[in-house]
């Protein structure tokens, strides 16, 4: 899917934590389907994309004020409840079963509990953390959550909108508890990945389009 390249400006008028995972050079994904030089030179010469891009503009300039008139909130705990959402309907389109969404207050640690099966008797069972702050996850945020980890088949999923540190990946890897993050680069790549599979009040959260255009012909 090829999608228009966003200013950072504009995505730092949302949060300036999304600025670093969000945007690349590439402006699009590219699946191996078509080379680099097709998706960056050939199709965007077009007449037919051109006409595409046109239509688009309007429809980016209302994202941008949407994403210009978005305030943070002090109240961090009410913040990530705006993260915990996408990751909970990424976890439902991908068929896991959701028993236990926490509940609006402060910070309780985990913040969804998925199972593989209604009752959770089979494994893997995710316990996932949202951390929605500009600021790194730490090492001791990374290890308050695997000592969560008390069963076999437990898995940790680390949600953090800062990133982390180097010291929390040397942490994961040295664990002997199965820890996973998911930072918003890979949130934005399972969105697209299992989007068609996403309840309808899902999407409504992160909306996509899907665009088709003609292949090239064979040399």
């Amino acid at each position: 899917m090829h999608r228009p390249h966003v200013a950072p400006e504009t995505w730092t008028a949302y949060t300036g934590s999304m600025t670093a995972y969000l945007l690349t050079e590439q402006p699009h994904d590219n699946n191996g389907l078509f080379s680099d030089h097709y998706l960056n030179v050939t199709l965007p010469g077009r007449q037919e994309w051109r006409y595409l891009a046109n239509e688009a503009h309007p429809v980016m300039e209302a994202v941008a004020g949407i994403l210009r008139s978005y305030v943070p909130s002090d109240n961090e705990a009410q913040t990530e409840r705006d993260l915990v959402r996408p990751v909970l309907e990424i976890l439902v389109g991908m068929g896991y079963h959701v028993p236990y969404v926490a509940p609006p207050g402060p910070d309780g640690g985990i913040d969804i509990v998925a199972y593989k099966d209604p009752l959770g008797t089979s494994t893997p069972r995710i316990r996932v953390q949202v951390k929605h702050r500009e600021q790194k996850l730490s090492v001791r945020e990374a290890r308050e959550l695997e000592g969560l980890l008390r069963r076999e088949g437990d898995v940790g999923l680390l949600v953090p909108s800062g990133g982390f540190t180097s010291e929390v990946e040397r942490e994961l890897r040295s664990s002997n508890k199965h820890m996973e993050t998911m930072d918003l680069n890979r949130l934005i790549g399972l969105w697209q990945e299992h989007y068609d599979k996403i309840r309808e009040s899902g999407k409504a959260l992160l909306p996509l389009v899907r665009v088709f255009f003609l292949a090239p012909p064979e040399e």
